[in-house]
């Protein structure tokens, strides 16, 4: 588990806590899966929940390690997004709003994109290495996806 102190668009600081866990070794080798759950929580209260791949925890590394430029990890877990830099997280869920519109002879359904930012308090923090740092300790569970730091707490996280 991660923490640090971020600032929203208002201004208001909160408490960031980074979670994340992965498959037994047992059940990762069953399932032919390597994936790790991640999720944030803000003031306890959960954020975005995701599922990362192996190939955007390697695109992590690559982008921390290299300090000078300015990149952007981005996760794509279906209707959640989250795009992360040193300084700042954003998460984005997109739902579908019950709408329809033609467009180009073609029905499409019309969704809305919810973005959440958060900035780093002070200039030591940086997300990319606590966010790495969360996934090379992820917690080994049954399960990955995180809802709740209690399901986190009983699967033997400590917070």
């Amino acid at each position: 588990m991660q923490k640090a102190v971020v600032e929203t668009r208002e201004g208001k600081s909160h408490e960031l806590i980074i979670v994340a866990r992965k498959y037994r070794p047992d059940l990762a080798e069953e399932m032919k899966e390597s994936n790790v759950g991640l999720s944030f929580f803000l003031d306890e209260k959960l954020v975005q929940s995701l599922i990362v791949s192996q190939s955007e925890i390697r695109l992590l590394r690559v982008i921390a390690d290299n300090p000078d430029a300015f990149y952007t990890w981005h996760v794509d877990d279906l209707s959640h997004q989250t795009f992360v830099c040193e300084s700042t997280i954003v998460c984005v869920d997109i739902g579908y709003i019950g709408k329809s519109i033609e467009k180009y002879g073609i029905q499409r359904k019309v969704l809305e994109g919810n973005v959440f930012r958060m900035d780093r308090a002070d200039s030591d923090t940086n997300f990319l290495d606590l966010i790495l740092e969360e996934l090379d300790n992820a917690l080994e569970s049954d399960s990955l996806p995180i809802y709740s730091l209690e399901s986190y707490k009983a699967a033997g996280g400590v917070l």
